[in-house]
C-alpha cells in the first residue's frame, strides 16, 4: 500500500519523496529549494527542470495523494456493499497509511494547504469527502443508517480515527494503531447506525 510511489529511479519521484518529508517535519515556508535538493540528492536544476518552484511541488504533491486517496475511496464504496464496510475498509487503508507513510497523512491532514495552495479546496471539501457524503445519503435512504445530516455521519464516521493516526503519527501512540481499530470502529458504528 503506497500513496505515492515510483516504478523505476526517477528524478520527479525522488523530488516528490523528498518534499513530502521535508514538508511533513518542517513545513511548506520553512522548507528551501536548497533543503529539498540535499534531502533528494539532486541539483537545483534538476528540480527546475522538473517543477517551476516549491508551489508547483507542493500542488504536484497534493494532486497525486489526493488522487490516491480519491482512487481508494472509490474502491471501497464500489466493492463493499455497504457503507458500513466501506468505511470499515478505508479506515482500515488510512491506519496502514499511518503506519506506513505518515509523512503522507501529516502532509494531507496538518498542512495549511489553502495558504500555499489558495484555488484548492481543503481537504475536507475534496472528493474523496464527496463521494462519503454520497454514499451516506444512500445509506441513510435505505435505513442503514439513522436520518441525519450525512456531513455529520461522513464526520463522526471519520474524525475520531482521524485523531487516532494523527496520535499515531505524531509520536504519541507507541502501539500499532490497528490495536485500537476494533474497539474505534464499535464506537463509530454505534453513533451512525439505525
Amino acid at each position: 500500500m503506497q500513496l505515492l510511489k515510483a516504478k523505476k529511479f526517477d528524478t520527479r519521484f525522488e523530488v516528490l519523496s523528498a518534499t513530502l518529508k521535508l514538508f511533513s517535519e518542517k513545513g511548506f515556508f520553512r522548507t528551501s529549494m536548497q533543503d529539498i535538493s540535499a534531502e533528494a540528492s539532486v541539483s537545483i536544476g534538476s528540480i527546475y527542470h522538473h517543477f517551476k518552484n516549491k508551489e508547483v511541488i507542493a500542488k504536484a504533491l497534493y494532486d497525486m495523494l489526493l488522487d490516491s486517496m480519491t482512487a481508494q475511496t472509490q474502491l471501497c464504496l464500489d466493492t463493499e456493499e455497504s457503507f458500513r464496510a466501506s468505511c470499515k475498509r478505508l479506515i482500515r487503508y488510512f491506519f496502514e497509511v499511518a503506519e506506513q507513510q505518515p509523512h503522507a497523512l501529516k502532509f494531507l491532514l496538518y498542512a495549511r494547504h489553502q495558504e500555499f495552495l489558495p484555488n484548492h479546496p481543503a481537504i475536507c471539501q475534496a472528493k474523496p469527502f464527496e463521494l462519503l457524503i454520497v454514499a451516506a445519503k444512500e445509506a441513510i435512504a435505505s435505513g442503514e443508517l439513522r436520518d441525519v445530516d450525512p456531513v455529520i455521519v461522513v464526520s463522526s464516521t471519520f474524525g475520531g480515527p482521524m485523531r487516532l493516526m494523527l496520535m499515531k503519527v505524531d509520536g504519541v501512540m507507541d502501539v500499532p494503531i490497528e490495536a485500537c481499530f476494533d474497539a474505534s470502529w464499535e464506537c463509530i458504528w454505534r453513533g451512525i447506525s439505525r
